[in-house]
């Protein structure tokens, strides 16, 4: 926490909210989600070893399709802690992230890579949910074009990739074939999928909760007493009700200021 200032943390976390599609009207609401982004924003710092603003920027490069898409913020999580393996982070990584969607979720790829993939995507049920009529999101989409991938000779692998992606988005997708890889595990007699983006993004979501409140568990003192006191600032201006507690929560973000700073 103490390495980087997050004079603005609220309005990071905030502009989070909105750009995936998590913003709300209710009070209770939009007190849930900030805990939920600024835990998950906390979580994908520790784990991908870079700073909260880091993530931040991340996140803004990436949610002008994410909110296209349908893509969530567990999925954008995955994906940043997946790239960060390969050195990439921060707004570079959002960058790469964002790339990648827009080559694989936006474009058809059938027509990219007709005779390989033909058959094998799922884009129609895909679609389904991106429109709010089914359950199959972006990552269980993204599992099966990787599944699919790593059923290919090496060579037409490698030839498919080219075709489908960018240089940027290309890293991405590669990474992901290594995290399929990894996740290939004997489980009672059987070769099982144990690492997938949806796996990934469902154990993120339990391993996220409480995140930002851990990372303050070493701080003492003042900056301990700052901290409990935006926390509570912020909770109370929810409370009071969303639109009309602007002004409260800018007085939290100030309060925050103290314990970035320190």
């Amino acid at each position: 926490l103490a390495q980087v200032d997050l004079g603005q943390a609220t309005t990071m976390v905030l502009d989070t909210l909105y750009n995936f599609g998590m913003a709300s009207e209710s009070s209770i609401t939009m007190a849930e989600n900030y805990a939920k982004a600024s835990d998950i924003m906390a979580f994908t710092a520790n784990t991908v070893n870079a700073s909260f603003k880091d993530i931040a920027r991340s996140f803004e490069n990436i949610t002008g399709v994410a909110g296209t898409f349908n893509v969530t913020i567990e999925e954008a999580s995955a994906l940043l802690q997946s790239l960060a393996k390969t050195g990439i982070r921060g707004s570079k990584a959002g960058t790469y992230v964002r790339n990648f969607m827009d080559d694989l979720l936006g474009a058809p790829l059938s027509q990219r890579a007709e005779k390989e993939l033909s058959g094998t995507l799922n884009m129609e049920r895909y679609h389904a949910d991106l429109y709010g009529e089914g359950d199959f999101g972006a990552a269980r989409y993204i599992d099966e074009l990787v599944e699919s991938l790593s059923k290919l000779s090496f060579v037409t692998q490698q030839d498919t990739i080219r075709a489908i992606t960018n240089q940027r988005s290309r890293r991405v997708l590669r990474q992901e074939l290594i995290e399929y890889k990894n996740g290939l595990k004997e489980v009672n007699g059987e070769l099982r999928q144990t690492n997938s983006l949806y796996d990934r993004t469902v154990k993120l979501q339990a391993d996220a909760q409480g995140s930002l409140a851990r990372m303050a568990e070493g701080l003492t003192g003042d900056t301990k007493h700052q901290f409990i006191k935006a926390q509570s600032a912020y909770n109370a201006a929810v409370n009071e009700a969303y639109l009309p507690a602007e002004p409260a929560l800018q007085g939290a973000a100030q309060s925050l200021q103290a314990l970035f700073r320190s």
